[in-house]
């Protein structure tokens, strides 16, 4: 399927008001649209490029917060009503990473915790009518609605996820439309889970997402890379309106660079260290595990005084499943409460040549991160590295030695970048100036000396 993506119609002019806000004319039309700034701004960027989550990301850059499903509906009332027109392109060329293909194990994680949508006409119609026949089938589906509007604002329909999970989700942790229906029955943006498409100007990137709880579990397992022929077949099997978009920038040629040297290197998240922040390293005398745990735990504190404020975090935090499990423990770690670990853990081998499975994990993970541009969410490298090593740290926290300690390692870390998923959650961690790389040079201290 072709890159779908909006612009502006040919022809619209976007006028300002002596009173104030803006009005659009549409040409061949007598019709003139009143808007207020808000919806202007973002009207702006649509440029026939960029996605939704570009602009939001572009916004939440500049200090201002719109929330998505508001974004994407002005967008879809503007497109009905002749403002913008949507546009198919050819995909730049598919760049391939020597991963292997993605087995899913059904484990639910990916259907808590957030809400599922906007969905597509098509799919919204398809599943009503299937509706009696499954709640025939399902009694937990008697009685409650399939879809729900997130925002009064919002003209959308999700998947209901009013308890914190799909209403599609059953005691198994199972999906009913894809045991019903089989992948074809789940909304388009389900079917996508965990990759990631990215599209930055010089090429479109396919992979994994770091958001996936048992992916790593692959990587343990030291499964073959998949063909370049499976990750082409996923691409075309994706619908065309789901990918990110980053405007090309000279800092993508030196994370290239950093991505390659983080592949030759045994112990990756020591490379990255040592190129980002490696030269602003200054003598020092200080306690390191003291010193990292107060700045980790003061980044903690912010990010769970974000986090509290999610009605869809409170939701999912009563539900069962791994997912709830490790964002409860990750929660306590933030708040400081007692029963969680407190002793850095050891992540490489004392046998020489023979590495462990977190080091496996961790550089796999760190590589997807970089090679599907995920560090451009972020406000530059060093937020985006400073983050994801808080990430590290929260793992070496909560999981215990030994292979079951491994496994919890994976889980814990696709936890923490789901709970970086929303632009203020990210905006939320150093965000004062120097605190990015402050925490990477103590963490840097500790991860050489450990």
């Amino acid at each position: 399927m072709s890159r779908v993506c909006y612009r502006v119609c040919q022809g619209v002019r976007i006028e300002p008001k002596a009173e104030g806000g803006h009005r659009i004319v549409v040409p061949g039309s007598d019709r003139v649209i009143q808007l207020d700034s808000s919806a202007v701004a973002p009207l702006l960027m649509v440029d026939g490029w960029r996605s939704t989550d570009e602009i939001l990301f572009r916004f939440g850059l500049s200090g201002v917060s719109i929330p998505q499903p508001t974004l994407e509906n002005i967008i879809r009332s503007l497109a009905s009503v002749g403002v913008l027109e949507e546009v198919e392109t050819e995909w730049l060329d598919l760049e391939i990473f020597p991963w292997p293909e993605h087995l899913c194990e059904g484990c639910g994680a990916s259907c808590q915790g957030h809400w599922v949508g906007p969905l597509q006409p098509e799919f919204i119609a398809r599943t009503l009518s299937r509706m009696e026949g499954l709640r025939k089938k399902h009694p937990q589906l008697v009685g409650k609605k399939p879809f729900v509007r997130v925002s009064p604002e919002d003209s959308a329909l999700y998947l209901n996820s009013q308890s914190g999970q799909c209403l599609f989700l059953d005691d198994r942790m199972g999906c009913i439309l894809h045991s019903e229906f089989g992948a074809e029955g789940k909304p388009t943006i389900c079917q996508k889970f965990p990759h990631v498409r990215v599209e930055d100007g010089h090429s479109t990137r396919l992979g994994v997402g770091v958001q996936c709880l048992k992916h790593f579990k692959q990587v343990l397992g030291r499964q073959p890379v998949a063909s370049e022929r499976c990750w082409r077949v996923q691409n075309e099997k994706l619908d065309g309106r789901l990918y990110q978009y980053f405007p090309p920038r000279e800092l993508v040629g030196s994370q290239d660079d950093l991505l390659q040297t983080v592949l030759e290197a045994e112990d990756g998240v020591f490379a990255m260290l040592h190129q980002v922040v490696g030269s602003k390293l200054r003598p020092s005398r200080a306690d390191v595990p003291r010193r990292l745990e107060s700045q980790a735990m003061d980044q903690l504190a912010r990010l769970e005084a974000d986090l509290r404020e999610d009605p869809m975090v409170r939701s999912v935090s009563t539900c069962t499943g791994v997912y709830p499990e490790r964002l409860r423990a990750l929660r306590a770690l933030a708040r400081k409460d007692p029963f969680t670990q407190r002793v850095p853990l050891p992540v490489k081998s004392a046998e020489p040549g023979r590495t462990t499975g977190r080091v496996l994990v961790l550089n796999d993970a760190l590589a997807r991160f970089l090679f599907l541009r995920q560090t451009l969410l972020y406000s530059d490298l060093e937020h985006a590295m400073a983050c994801f090593v808080l990430g590290l740290w929260v793992a070496l926290r909560l999981c215990p030695p030994g292979e079951e300690g491994d496994e919890q390692f994976g889980e814990v870390l696709a936890t923490w970048h789901r709970a970086l998923q929303g632009p203020s959650a990210r905006q939320a961690l150093f965000a004062e100036q120097g605190d990015a790389v402050r925490f990477l040079g103590t963490f840097l201290r500790f991860w050489r000396g450990r």
